[in-house]
């Protein structure tokens, strides 16, 4: 069971953290947790600042744990980077494998051989809206990447790669 908390400056609720902390305090000693975060556990009352139960979620979080502190370059700073970088070397005419277009669509070009496109479409085939929604954030997302994988399925067999 995943959990997800929104640390980019965006205040959670009561409701939020006494959820995160029933989730934590069932869990407490019987399960393991693996919890990531960019902020240290001293600004937590920042994220959750009304909640009355931050220093309890705090200890139970800690009582037992092995923490691992990461100092680095974010990962997703580092993707942004590498790709500024590529595109500023990519030969001028030379077409991105992803284009926007109006209205928020997107043309993916993806080069793959013949075998991983069947695979591909037998993937789709399989997924439905339980494995989206074990993937997603909410309903709405778990909604989104069902329509969008439906979308797949029909372009890939009108160019002739229907799923068996």
């Amino acid at each position: 069971m995943g959990a997800r908390v929104n640390s980019s400056g965006f205040r959670v609720g009561n409701r939020h953290a006494d959820l995160l902390f029933e989730l934590i305090n069932r869990r407490y000693e019987t399960k393991s947790i693996l919890l990531t975060t960019n902020k240290s556990f001293s600004s937590w009352p920042e994220v959750f600042p009304n909640a009355a139960c931050v220093v309890s979620m705090v200890d139970r979080i800690t009582h037992h744990a092995e923490i691992i502190h990461i100092d680095g370059e974010s990962y997703r700073v580092k993707e942004a980077r590498e790709t500024a970088e590529k595109k500023a070397l990519r030969p001028q005419g030379e077409e991105s494998p992803m284009t926007r277009m109006p209205a928020d669509s997107l043309i993916l070009r993806i080069e793959a051989t013949e075998n991983e496109v069947r695979s591909f479409a037998q993937c789709l085939k399989r997924a439905g809206l339980a494995h989206y929604r074990s993937l997603a954030v909410d309903d709405d997302e778990a909604y989104g990447m069902q329509a969008v994988a439906e979308r797949l399925r029909e372009v890939l067999a009108s160019s002739g790669f229907a799923p068996r």
